[in-house]
């Protein structure tokens, strides 16, 4: 009753003569209408993916709103504005039922890693339904800015954390951000990539930035891992028999499509280095959709 979605999954059963209440087109009171919904609530029958079955009221709609509704994986972003912005506007072009999970790794390597957060930052803000990862590279953002000298002079401490950061991309981020110390980066960034999560768990997938350690009784227990192994070998009944879907580790458009065909892999590694724009088959940021399979392939526009 607060829900547009609610309503609109009500209409698509009234369309499909699937309830056994009177169309909504035909006039019929606020009374008489709660009055035909509640003699059918537990007796409905509900069309999803071409079946029909009994259920409750409140599980059809839940499944109605399900199936119009999209789920999207993106990978390493690594602070290319353009490229991340055609995916989005171009091929996705989400509504704001879809639900968008991006896998980490949003700094780095690329122009306008600032531009990226702001970018994700306006989604959410906008009412979008994304959920964001952790990667290795905000991790090492995050421990180069806490060991930052506050002072500029000519006795500051050398931030060992820095130097290492700056070896695969920072440098580009601390330009981005128009900085030379990170401690004037604005705090709100610094909460953002603080708030963000390591891993995400659905009804069959699991989403991480680079994988899992089965080798621990509880895979979800190692936090390094999470963020920067590079080999993992799935153990499915510790997760359930989910699919692991990560980033991290490039690989090649071929290796994905295999990925995602196979139904038999138990994970899907979805990083195709963005920025390797001088690599056959690298230099693309895609995005998956989970209900059909679907990959979305944007080349490097940065």
């Amino acid at each position: 009753n607060e829900s547009k979605k609610g309503v609109w999954a009500l209409y698509i059963a009234f369309e499909s003569s699937l309830f056994p209440l009177p169309h909504p087109s035909k006039m019929m009171s606020i009374t008489r209408f709660a009055s035909v919904i509640s003699k059918n609530i537990y007796n409905a029958k509900c069309f999803v993916k071409g079946k029909i079955f009994s259920t409750n009221f409140i599980n059809c709609i839940e499944y109605q709103i399900q199936i119009m509704s999209k789920q999207w994986v993106i990978p390493d972003i690594h602070g290319s504005i353009n490229t991340l912005r055609a995916l989005i506007e171009e091929y996705i072009k989400p509504d704001k039922a879809d639900q968008i999970y991006f896998l980490g790794d949003y700094i780095d390597r690329g122009p306008d890693s600032k531009g990226v957060i702001d970018f994700l930052q306006s989604m959410k803000k906008s009412g979008y339904d994304v959920h964001f990862l952790l990667g290795n590279h905000e991790d090492s953002f995050l421990k180069a800015h806490a060991n930052e000298p506050r002072s500029n002079g000519i006795f500051k401490k050398k931030n060992i954390y820095k130097k290492a950061w700056f070896e695969y991309g920072g440098r580009e981020t601390v330009k981005s951000f128009g900085v030379e110390n990170l401690n004037d980066v604005h705090p709100d960034y610094i909460q953002w990539m603080r708030e963000l999560k390591y891993y995400i768990e659905t009804k069959d997938f699991i989403f991480v930035h680079a994988g899992l350690n089965f080798k621990n009784d509880n895979p979800f227990a190692d936090k390094q891992a999470m963020l920067w192994t590079r080999e993992f070998e799935i153990i499915p009944e510790k997760i359930g028999f989910k699919k692991v879907i990560h980033g991290h580790v490039p690989v090649s458009l071929e290796f994905m499509d295999l990925n995602i065909k196979t139904t038999s892999y138990p994970f899907i590694a979805l990083d195709n280095g963005v920025y390797m724009n001088d690599s056959v088959g690298y230099g693309n940021l895609v995005a998956l959709e989970l209900g059909s399979m679907e990959l979305k392939i944007q080349p490097n526009l940065d």
